[in-house]
């Protein structure tokens, strides 16, 4: 299991810890600050009238958390908050999450990129890099 490095944990991972973190979102790898399918698999409900049309209506779109709080107040138009409640807030970058087609290409941070078929492979547990020539 991944750990942490120190003052990296989610808000999810601080209130259950980095273990439960991930055991509440089995059978998935990681969660939602992740790029993984953990990341990205959770359910969603969007209400957004104006720009959703679709009421009522299920999708296989993929979407990934992380973008939430850079595009909400993108579309308020105000700046990114550096801060809230006295606390600072840092924008999550250096996920590297590539979804295309059936294909998923995920590094974390500075990490090495894996790959994934989530088309035969829901969990990430077989990382197909090496056999595409994508690993070091």
């Amino acid at each position: 299991m991944r750990a942490s490095a120190p003052g990296s944990l989610s808000p999810l991972e601080n209130a259950l810890g980095s273990a439960a973190s991930n055991a509440a979102n089995t059978p998935f790898r990681e969660h939602r600050i992740w790029g993984h399918e953990g990341g990205i698999a959770p359910p969603l409900i969007a209400h957004w009238p104006q720009v959703i049309p679709a009421r009522g209506a299920m999708t296989d779109q993929v979407v990934h958390s992380i973008n939430f709080m850079p595009t909400c107040p993108e579309l308020a138009g105000i700046e990114y908050p550096s801060t809230f409640n006295g606390h600072e807030l840092a924008q999550r970058e250096g996920n590297r999450p590539i979804r295309v087609d059936d294909w998923t290409l995920v590094a974390r941070c500075q990490g090495d990129w894996e790959l994934y078929n989530p088309q035969e492979d829901r969990t990430d547990c077989l990382d197909l890099s090496s056999t595409r020539g994508l690993a070091p």
